[in-house]
């Protein structure tokens, strides 16, 4: 069953101030800085793999992106990707492409990865206009490591399309 709607929103918002005697205080905002998929054709990108993982200090998981199943119980691959969101509780865990076929998408190369803190969040997406990042046989794997002392559980949202 393809995805039938999907959101994705992230929102800064603030407001400085400072209190300068003898005058009134300086204010500067409320300002937004926001993020939306709105618009995103649910035709294009159609399916959505959202997964969690147990992984044990030092212990490696690997995500293969053409072999998931979604939240129906449908067996998948991805085409293109255009969205993750990686949720890591317990300790922090380090994405980065597989060690074999992996997946550069965001990453720049093979050789970079990015930690993500217990209790906290990272997010990224291509435009909704874009045709996502392809996925194939030679660039498939992304690798989620538990690289702190304790095990991390860790929730993994991607949206893409099966073309």
């Amino acid at each position: 069953m393809p995805l039938t709607n999907v959101s994705l929103v992230a929102q800064v918002s603030w407001a400085l101030s400072r209190t300068n005697p003898p005058f009134g205080n300086s204010t500067e905002g409320p300002d937004t800085e926001f993020f939306s998929l709105n618009g995103i054709s649910t035709t294009t990108f159609n399916q959505l793999a959202a997964n969690q993982y147990t992984i044990t200090s030092s212990s490696t998981t690997n995500i293969d992106l053409t072999s998931l199943t979604n939240l129906l119980y449908e067996s998948f691959s991805f085409g293109h990707v255009l969205s993750i969101m990686v949720l890591p509780t317990g300790d922090q865990v380090t994405l980065a492409p597989g060690a074999s076929n992996g997946l550069v998408w965001f990453f720049g190369s093979s050789s970079q990865s990015i930690t993500i803190p217990a209790g906290g969040c990272f997010v990224f997406s291509l435009p909704p206009s874009a045709t996502g990042q392809v996925v194939n046989s030679t660039h498939k794997i992304l690798s989620l490591t538990a690289s702190g002392a304790g095990t991390s559980t860790v929730t993994v949202v991607i949206l893409g399309s099966t073309t």
